[in-house]
């Protein structure tokens, strides 16, 4: 726990004193992927993804999203323990899909994968300082997903 504690305080000092945003959101989801992959049930045979912030996050009303490829889409507005939660709920979408393309059965499927994602997201969440006031209950992630 002590060497947990030590690790998310470099990275969010790293986060947040890095002067090059770019590199500070590839080495948080380098770390993020890191424990998705603890995590979840998902094999990682592949590179972590690449962050890159757009509006088109906020304008689609989302904090982050993830349409295949190697790229998670991310709001440029987001910190600190938002950013953490949004960056990992994408990196289990990734995951997911292994980096390959979102299809059909993403559409079919959509309530599954997102609980998925919502369940692990929560289970990360619960592991970090301050992170359990980010953990949604299902009626709220109903409510958000409308599943």
């Amino acid at each position: 726990m002590r060497l947990l504690l030590l690790v998310l305080g470099m990275i969010a000092c790293l986060s947040a004193c890095e002067k090059d945003q770019f590199t500070a959101d590839q080495r948080l989801a380098r770390y993020l992927y890191k424990e998705a992959c603890r995590i979840s049930s998902y094999e990682c045979r592949i590179k972590p993804p690449v962050v890159r912030r757009t509006e088109l996050a906020a304008a689609r009303g989302m904090w982050g999203f993830y349409t295949g490829g190697n790229i998670i889409w991310i709001d440029p507005d987001i910190d600190g323990t938002l950013l953490w939660s949004t960056v990992f709920h994408e990196i289990i979408h990734y995951l997911q899909f292994q980096g390959g393309t979102v299809g059909m059965e993403f559409e079919l499927l959509y309530c599954v994968y997102e609980w998925n994602a919502q369940d692990y997201t929560n289970e990360f969440l619960a592991s970090i300082p301050g992170g359990e006031s980010y953990i949604r209950d299902y009626e709220v992630w109903k409510g958000i997903y409308q599943c």
